[in-house]
C-alpha cells in the first residue's frame, strides 16, 4: 500500500485503463516501441499522446521516450508533462554522437 506504481504505456487507451486501474503514475514510454505503435513511428517523441492523457487524467504524466534535445524536454512540458525522463539522451554516446554527424551531414554546410 505505501508504493507508488507508474504504468509505462504505449496508447492512449492503455494509458486510461492504467488510471482507471489505480495507477498512480503514467509514462509515454513505450509509445513507438510497441507492435501497435510502430507503423508511423517517429524520431519524435509522441506529441498526441503526450497531450491527450495530460488533458484527460488527473495524474501526473511522464513525457518519456524519444526525448532527444533540451527543447524537446522543454515542449514536453509545455504539452502538460509533469516530469520529463531522458535516458538515451545522455546514456548513449554512440547515439548522441551519430544525431550530431547526421545533422552536420545533412546541413548546407557541408558540401
Amino acid at each position: 500500500p505505501q508504493a507508488i506504481l507508474m504504468g509505462d504505456i504505449a496508447t492512449y487507451e492503455e494509458g486510461i485503463n492504467a488510471w482507471r486501474a489505480g495507477i498512480d503514475l503514467l509514462g509515454t514510454t513505450m509509445s513507438g516501441y510497441t507492435p501497435q505503435t510502430q507503423e508511423g513511428k517517429s524520431e519524435e517523441p509522441d506529441w498526441p499522446l503526450l497531450r491527450s492523457l495530460s488533458g484527460a487524467v488527473d495524474i501526473p504524466v511522464i513525457g518519456e521516450g524519444r526525448i532527444h534535445t533540451p527543447q524537446q524536454a522543454v515542449e514536453a512540458l509545455r504539452s502538460g508533462a509533469f516530469a520529463v525522463v531522458v535516458g538515451g539522451a545522455i546514456t548513449r554516446p554512440l547515439e548522441i554522437t551519430r544525431r550530431f554527424v547526421d545533422a552536420i551531414e545533412n546541413s548546407a554546410c557541408v558540401s
